[in-house]
């Protein structure tokens, strides 16, 4: 198991974790200098996507200077940083407009607009054509809106089990919060799958996301 996330009881014969890399990919580019090994096209591409989507396009704080200098070591291999760009961040597929257009047809905004969530059902996956992939980066729409603290998507994955998306601004630990429900990820985005039904998730999830940021400015 090779990761970034501080998983508190890893899984794994073969553990390999430190939170102070941004990526996955961060750590296996490590992993190739020390072994000698000559890095393929394949791999620094793989490896520059992890870098680029982690750390939000090197705008969040886990973008450090060993992370633009491994990025940079990513590019003299001479990838297409335009064309990789272009691949991730400007193309909307139709079945991702359509998920976009419901999940902000239902924002709701909770705590004086701190809290802001918004849902995707079972129907809307189906009646857009949209894969799970097309789901990936929606919960950022939220989180960008002015006065946000924390930001979630709840996914209905099937009648008895949901999944939830975070996202937060600093002095929010998102984190901690997805743990208490069985996940986990980075302070700033993480998520969980809990099981049981979209409304009783919701119910629970949002309960415990206001007392927490009513107790506290790092509530988790």
């Amino acid at each position: 198991m090779i990761d970034h996330h501080d998983e508190p009881e890893p899984e794994g014969d073969l553990v390999f974790i430190d939170p102070t890399y941004a990526a996955v990919g961060e750590i296996i580019v490590r992993l190739v200098e020390t072994a000698g090994l000559s890095m393929s096209q394949a791999l620094a591409e793989c490896a520059y996507v992890a870098l680029v989507t982690d750390t939000g396009s090197f705008r969040y704080a886990n973008t450090s200077p060993r992370v633009h200098r491994v990025a940079a070591s990513l590019v003299e291999t001479g990838l297409d940083v335009a064309e990789i760009s272009m691949r991730i961040f400007d193309v909307l597929t139709v079945g991702k407009l359509g998920l976009l257009q419901r999940m902000l047809a239902r924002v709701t905004r909770l705590h004086d607009g701190m809290l802001v969530y918004s849902e995707l059902l079972c129907s809307d996956m189906e009646e857009t054509g949209a894969g799970a992939e097309d789901i990936e980066g929606l919960v950022n729409f939220l989180r960008s809106i002015d006065g946000v603290h924390l930001a979630i998507l709840f996914r209905e994955f099937s009648p008895d089990e949901t999944k939830i998306n975070l996202r937060a601004r600093p002095g929010v630990n998102c984190a901690a919060l997805a743990r208490r429900f069985g996940g986990g990820g980075h302070p700033a985005a993480a998520g969980a799958t809990v099981k049981q039904p979209l409304d009783a998730t919701r119910a629970e999830v949002l309960r415990v996301s206001i007392e927490a940021l009513r107790k506290s400015a790092e509530p988790f």
